[in-house]
């Protein structure tokens, strides 16, 4: 496996003698073009799935799951097993509902907004627009009314398909929105009145059940117009941080050559066999470019029920074999898991620490460990339902720990991805057997990426370092009606600019270092624009300067603030002492929340912990440009180590990156400790317990062992020799130092003498030249 990670995952180099410039791609590329179709009779999304229909139409391919309806107590709140349609069912579906939309209005290339958590409903309404030639255009669930209103406007939507949540808002819109002409219902029922609304208002309401009824009639092979591999299939709107979202033009090409370089890229062999959830939102391209991959062999889909409150239910139920998720939902299951073993105590602790100390070793070189998967990581793999075989990360960067703890607990085949929307979330890939942390992995072998020198932030191309631009077979083809955006972010011949700061690693991979821009993409996927927030933070009267800190391992900001003197009134002295009462901290934290609040910001936009610092920035501390503006990369040196107690104290003094290490102690000790995963300090407290309890008597023995169970003495039957072996290496050990011990004892005993031997003799000395002395004078 190990050489399988050498031969397939590492990128190559190639240098343009002319420029200079080293462009990295994937060696499933060398020496012949990028990826796009893996079959030339499969160019589009629309042929993607008619070819799996052709192959796996008799399959099961989405699956649903129902509230069950019962009087019974016990039933309230619960919901079926899961309900599966074929591929060849929901083809009928798909091309019903496509000839249902042409009767509503709907022409070729017009946008189909689509506003809903995952169903059944939303991929009805998404394959009816690859298949009739219609543009999806998907709304995030929780979009605001500012956002939702310029996107609907601005894609010219005539028709809405979304939940009966939504009825009453998208009425309300139709004064701002007036391209609205119809709303599509996905649930066969709705509040009573809605539809008389919606006709005073001027919408047609109608039902997605209606609607198949009315294509089913309509319904005939050559009333669309297939579309060709650069139709644009979707766009897809960015979350417009700083400022309305930007609507990002994606072809069929674009998403099938991502999807296929997807399942060339990690390594895993998928089969029909295999079953994904489906909860990360459909509105985001990672979860849509998973799904294709899923399609391409035929595989199965399930929905969660739409309460992600129960997502656990669904998952032991469903039992899927391919886990997408990002890392803040990874961070929960790894937290959870922890707090379990913790509560339980005892035994059950005792053989997990020392499970996962053991088979962190085996994951590490790429084995398994059969024993302690059946005694103890058996249970653990239940919480993914047990059969998950692939685990996929995406969003944001997956910290070492989380990295580590899902291989050992659930499958050592953990991937991770780069992306972007712009690039169909498409960039960088891991392999499933990457064992270590350091980089993301090769480029996908649909792309290929360069650096780009960016001198203000010290980051040089020939030092392998700078910006990433990716360009290939997947990337964007502009922003909808906004080139000036567009001629920004795209070159001439193709390349776009990610804003990222990336460095090559020698065996052609990328990871990722810095954000060249002021857009921070928090640990749960979600924006933030760090100036937007200091503009609005800067206002209150607390305030002098404000410095907003933000990055891809944390779910939340923190924020370096100068406080106004003047607010205070007090002298520099006074001052000085005032900016570290806790007192103080929390006056200044209020009142950025009422700032907050009075701008209608989200709780992952309010800084989680200040520092209040009483010196102000400036030009002549190299922190402030000319112009007065904020030197993020200088401040994020000169705070560094504040930063890291900020977010050591938001996550309960759980150290990150191993930056523990430099935490004093004596002779390094603490450092070292700290250098540690929080599972494997608890292996040490263990294990020192067990030393202590070891010192008692022979009967103290045999009664512990008396209460210990058939699985723990295997563990010390199977360990005992490596117990024994560790045993003799510390006598060997004792012996060394005590025999080193002795001998400087020895030499210092000889020092000692020598220096005694030289006082005499300079007593002697000076004796004899004083008695000379007293000679000379009386000769005299």
């Amino acid at each position: 496996m190990g050489n399988e990670q050498s031969t397939q995952n590492q990128g190559y180099f190639e240098e343009n003698e002319e420029t200079g410039e080293k462009i990295l791609r994937h060696v499933y590329t060398k020496g012949q073009k990028l990826v796009d179709y893996v079959d030339e009779n499969v160019t589009t999304l629309h042929e993607l799935f008619e070819n799996t229909v052709k192959e796996y139409g008799k399959l099961d391919y989405l699956g649903t799951r129902s509230p069950i309806k019962s009087e019974k107590e016990e039933d309230k709140g619960k919901y079926s097993d899961y309900n599966w349609i074929s591929y060849n069912e929901f083809s009928q579906k798909k091309n019903r509902f496509g000839a249902g939309l042409l009767k509503l209005g709907l022409t070729e290339g017009d946008s189909l907004g689509v506003w809903s958590p995952n169903r059944l409903e939303w991929k009805i309404s998404e394959y009816s627009c690859y298949t009739f030639s219609f543009v999806l255009v998907s709304l995030y669930d929780t979009l605001g009314p500012e956002s939702s209103t310029h996107i609907l406007n601005h894609s010219a939507i005539k028709i809405v398909v979304c939940d009966a949540s939504k009825i009453e808002r998208l009425i309300e819109m139709k004064t701002e929105v007036p391209s609205l002409e119809t709303i599509i219902c996905m649930d066969p029922e709705y509040e009573k009145g809605l539809k008389k609304e919606a006709k005073k208002a001027g919408i047609k309401l109608v039902t997605v059940a209606q609607t198949l009824r009315s294509g089913k009639k309509h319904f005939k092979k050559d009333m669309y117009t297939k579309p060709k591999p650069d139709t644009l299939c979707s766009i897809m709107y960015t979350s417009g941080t700083t400022g309305l979202p930007k609507g990002v033009l994606l072809t069929h090409k674009n998403c099938l050559s991502a999807s296929n370089a997807a399942l060339i890229g990690c390594g895993c062999d998928l089969t029909s066999d295999d079953v994904c959830i489906s909860y990360l939102p459909l509105a985001h391209i990672f979860e849509r470019i998973v799904e294709f991959f899923m399609i391409i062999r035929g595989g199965k889909i399930g929905f969660f029920c739409g309460d992600i409150r129960k997502i656990i239910d669904d998952i032991t139920t469903l039992r899927p074999t391919i886990f997408p998720g990002v890392p803040r939902i990874f961070g929960r299951l790894y937290d959870k898991v922890l707090d379990t073993i913790e509560k339980k105590g005892g035994i059950s602790k005792w053989m997990f620490n020392r499970g996962y100390k053991s088979k962190t070793k085996a994951v590490t070189n790429n084995k398994e460990s059969g024993f302690w998967n059946s005694v103890v990581f058996k249970k653990t793999k239940q919480k993914l339902g047990g059969r998950v075989k692939m685990i996929i990360s995406g969003s944001a960067p997956l910290s070492e720990e989380h990295h580590n703890f899902l291989r050992v607990c659930f499958t050592k085949n953990v991937i991770q991805g780069y992306g972007l929307t712009e690039t169909a979330a498409t960039g960088a890939l891991g392999y499933i057997h990457n064992v270590f942390m350091e980089n993301l992995g090769a480029p996908k072998p649909c792309v290929e990426i360069k650096l780009v020198d960016v001198p203000e932030m010290n980051y040089f191309a020939k030092e392998d370092q700078g910006e990433i631009w990716i360009r290939g077979n997947s990337v964007f083809s502009g922003y909808y009606k906004d080139e000036e955006k567009t001629k920004e972010a795209l070159t001439k011949d193709g390349w776009f600019k990610t804003g990222d700061i990336g460095k090559f690693h020698k065996n052609g991979t990328l990871s990722i270092v810095d954000r060249k821009k002021n857009i921070i993409k928090l640990s749960q996927g979600e924006y933030i624009a760090v100036e937007k927030l200091e503009n609005y933070f800067i206002q209150s009267p607390y305030v002098a300067q404000i410095w907003v800190y933000g990055n891809s391992f944390e779910n939340y900001p923190v924020a370096i603030i100068v406080p106004s003197i003047e607010k205070f009134d007090v002298s520099k002295e006074k001052f000085v002492k005032l900016c570290k009462k806790k007192e103080t901290m929390e006056e200044v934290h209020e009142d950025l929340r009422r700032i907050a609040k009075k701008y209608g910001l989200k709780g992952f936009e309010i800084p989680k912990k200040i520092y209040l610092e009483s010196e102000l920035f400036t030009i002549e501390d190299n922190l402030l440009t000319d112009t007065q503006k904020l030197k993020r990369f200088q401040l994020n040196q000169k705070f560094e180590n504040v930063i890291q107690e900020l977010y050591n104290e938001i996550n309960g003094g759980e150290k990150k990156k191993g930056k523990e290490g430099k935490k004093k102690g004596k002779k390094g000790t603490k450092g070292k400790k700290g250098k540690k995963g929080k599972v494997e300090e608890k292996v040490e407290e263990k294990e020192e317990k067990k030393g202590k309890k070891g010192t008692k008597g022979k009967k103290g023995t045999k009664g512990k062992k008396g209460k210990k169970g058939k699985v723990e003495e295997k563990v010390e039957k199977k360990e005992k020799k490596e117990e024994k072996e560790e045993k003799k290496e510390k006598r060997k050990k004792v012996k060394k130092e005590k025999k080193e011990k002795k001998e400087e004892e020895e030499e210092k005993e000889e020092e000692e003498e020598e220096e005694e031997e030289e006082e005499k003799e300079k007593e002697k000395s000076d004796n004899d030249s004083s008695t000379s002395e007293s000679s000379s004078e009386e000769d005299k």
